[in-house]
């Protein structure tokens, strides 16, 4: 992003919500416009170009994956960060497919808001959240984790959990991911939880038998990629 305010509309029928949404993103560079269901979100988005869309799922009338629908019909491709607090699963999926480029649940704290914010209004590269496949979700993540741009590898990772949860890749990676960044506690966690799903998972076995070790031996996790799962 350049030095221009970023215009962000918050869509929710909570004002409270509301609210938070908007006192948590006050200190940073936004122009902040609001509605408060989705008929009003919808006019405001077809009159004028946005940056940033937050979205509830959870709308009176037109409901937030109706509206998102209607604005990809539109062929406006502008970011939607979900917001929710009631979604399923398939909910979720449904709004990644429809190019969603993240989501937040409720309740949501000030600096996480901030943050996902902060990070989706300065990717570069915000088209490649139009890749809908968990395989190329996984590929790019692990890309990312090689390239040690984390925030970016976590995103891709959030996205393929909610379509895919019962596969052991995404843990393994969040695991590589924490232990890269010396959280050594939770990279463990995450191993376990890929094994958890699938016992036979080489790529965890290794990771999690190599970071019992007490040397820092992190940069030879296993990613589970194809050129022998070694990030170089």
């Amino acid at each position: 992003m350049t030095d221009q305010a970023a215009n962000i509309l918050i869509i929710d029928d909570e004002a409270e919500m509301r609210k938070v949404l908007k006192d948590a993103l006050k200190t940073g560079n936004y122009l902040i416009d609001t509605a408060d269901d989705s008929r009003t979100g919808l006019k405001k988005v077809e009159e004028q170009e946005y940056d940033l869309i937050l979205l509830d799922l959870k709308l009176p009338g037109i409901e937030g994956i109706e509206m998102l629908e209607k604005i990809r019909e539109e062929n406006i491709m502008t970011p939607v960060l979900i917001i929710t607090g009631y979604g399923s699963i398939e909910s979720n999926v449904k709004a990644m497919k429809l190019g969603a480029v993240d989501y937040l649940r409720k309740p949501c704290e000030p600096g996480e808001i901030k943050e996902q914010v902060t990070e989706i209004l300065a990717r570069k590269d915000i088209e490649d959240f139009d890749e809908t496949d968990y395989k190329t979700l996984i590929q790019k993540a692990q890309e990312a984790i090689k390239e040690r741009k984390f925030d970016l590898a976590h995103s891709f990772l959030k996205r393929s959990i909610i379509m895919a949860e019962d596969h052991a890749e995404p843990f393994n990676l969040l695991g590589v991911i924490a232990e890269m960044t010396g959280d050594k506690e939770k990279a463990m966690k995450m191993y376990r939880a890929s094994l958890d799903i699938d016992p036979a998972y080489e790529p965890a076995q290794d990771n999690i038998e190599r970071a019992s070790q007490f040397n820092d031996r992190s940069e030879e996790a296993n990613l589970g990629d194809d050129d022998s799962s070694k990030n170089s």
